[in-house]
């Protein structure tokens, strides 16, 4: 009878071990792998001007200005009338970032004024109120002055070009 214990207690050791053998040679692990990719879209990044003033800084009777912006991403400065040197205008711009969750770095890329009577006129300053807007309507401005440097003897006019560059940055 003690034979017979130890023989079943064997028979129920050797059955589990086949079990646990047989179970381990026909398991298998199943794997996920693969890759995932972002890619930027110019439509997220929403920076631009939101809005335009201007002022004469001389007193010249006459002298007008006119700055707009299409709401996007030109502004237009006009101005005239004036006639002695030293006068200046001054142009202000509203730059917005609009986007939701892009920071932009913004920084001025060309100024000046060309045209066929560019000498007449000079570029004094172009001046950001900060360089980094963060995302979620933060603003800052551009202001543009422009001066007559020479006393002109008949109409002239030139072209102003002010660049401004808008980098995309994470949101920090």
């Amino acid at each position: 009878m003690k034979n017979k214990r130890a023989f079943i207690a064997i028979m129920l050791i050797v059955a589990v071990l086949l079990l646990a053998i047989g179970y381990a040679a026909i398991s298998r692990n199943l794997t996920i792998g693969g890759t995932v990719t972002a890619e930027p879209n110019n439509e997220n990044f929403k920076v631009h001007y939101s809005g335009a003033t201007g002022t004469i800084s001389s007193t010249k009777t006459g002298a007008t200005l006119s700055a707009t912006t299409d709401q996007n991403l030109t502004a237009t400065i006009n101005a005239s009338g004036l006639d002695t040197v030293g006068q200046t205008v001054t142009a202000t711009f509203n730059i917005i970032n609009e986007s939701d969750d892009l920071d932009a770095n913004i920084a001025v890329a060309t100024k000046e004024i060309t045209g066929t009577n560019a000498d007449y006129f000079e570029l004094v300053s172009t001046t950001l109120g900060k360089n980094t807007l963060t995302a979620g309507g933060d603003t800052t401005t551009v202001t543009v002055v422009l001066r007559l440097k020479k006393t002109p003897t008949e109409t002239v006019s030139g072209t102003v070009n002010v660049s401004l560059t808008a980098t995309a940055a994470e949101k920090v």
